[in-house]
């Protein structure tokens, strides 16, 4: 069941790869993009409201909890953040660099889970991290020996 919900990011990661000039560069406004992205996300969030609850309703339920929409759009924001930088990372690093470096984050919070919460994670948790961990190493002296192959050429 995970897999499911996977595919359409890795397939939103690999399309905005593909999309990428020889530079590293998009031919388009990366910011726009995101933006029109989310906003087509809203629409249709709101047509799908729209097909079991009259528009009437949408617009009072908006009103009436204001207060829990605007809490709504704190992590709202942090998304549309997250996708621009995405956009910004993926035209710095390879998209394997990239993923290794989304999944140190899960290494990070199980650390700072450690420390801040004083709980020790479960065996397989930790198997996890080092898994991580280990892919992590392998990529970086991966890239280490492609910057020494290209020091050495040039």
């Amino acid at each position: 069941m995970c897999c499911c919900f996977l595919k359409p990011v890795y397939k939103d990661r690999i399309l905005v790869t593909a999309s990428q000039k020889l530079n590293n560069g998009y031919d388009y406004n990366i910011v726009t993009v995101v933006l029109l992205t989310e906003v087509l996300k809203l629409v249709i969030s709101s047509l799908l409201y729209c097909r079991e609850h009259k528009p009437k309703d949408l617009i009072i339920d908006i009103v009436k909890d204001r207060k829990v929409l605007v809490l709504y759009f704190v992590p709202a924001f942090l998304y549309c953040l997250y996708n621009n930088l995405a956009f910004i990372n993926l035209s710095s690093f390879d998209p394997t660099t990239y993923y290794l470096l989304l999944q140190f984050r899960v290494v990070v919070t199980g650390v700072l889970f450690q420390v801040i919460f004083k709980k020790s994670p479960k065996q397989e948790t930790m198997d996890i991290f080092n898994y991580i961990d280990i892919w992590l190493y392998v990529k970086a002296s991966e890239l280490h020996q492609i910057g020494d192959t290209v020091s050495t050429k040039y």
